[in-house]
């Protein structure tokens, strides 16, 4: 990372400093949580917004980072349908069969959408349950 990522970074994690859910907290960088316990990479990860979370992850130590109810920022990808957020999750660690509060894996939500089956042929083809 240089002083241009760092810079990028700061100039994205601005947005979020000024959601209402960040209101109060210090958003010092991507997994910083808000009142809810989401991040700005959850957040990033629900909207669909593929730009932001590739910026974010050379700063993420744990992209399994839970939030409200045990959700990851895979959880809000699958649910939000934004399968190419998913997919760059995956690609960066991204645990499938990590559970939610309520049991839910990544992978168990995959199924039935659309846009998800190539991802789940995937992961078949790797040895994920």
């Amino acid at each position: 990372m240089n002083a241009h990522d760092e810079s990028l970074l700061d100039s994205v994690l601005t947005k979020f400093r000024v959601m209402a859910m960040f209101e109060g907290y210090e958003v010092e960088g991507p997994e910083s949580p808000g009142m809810d316990g989401d991040t700005p990479l959850h957040v990033a990860a629900m909207d669909g917004n593929f730009e932001v979370v590739k910026t974010f992850i050379p700063f993420v130590k744990n992209i399994n980072v839970g939030g409200d109810i045990g959700n990851a920022p895979l959880h809000y990808a699958v649910m939000w349908n934004h399968p190419e957020v998913a997919r760059l999750l995956l690609k960066h660690g991204a645990d499938i069969n990590l559970r939610n509060d309520y049991g839910d894996t990544p992978m168990s939500l995959m199924k039935g959408r659309a846009g998800f089956d190539a991802i789940l042929q995937e992961q078949a083809g790797r040895g994920a349950p």
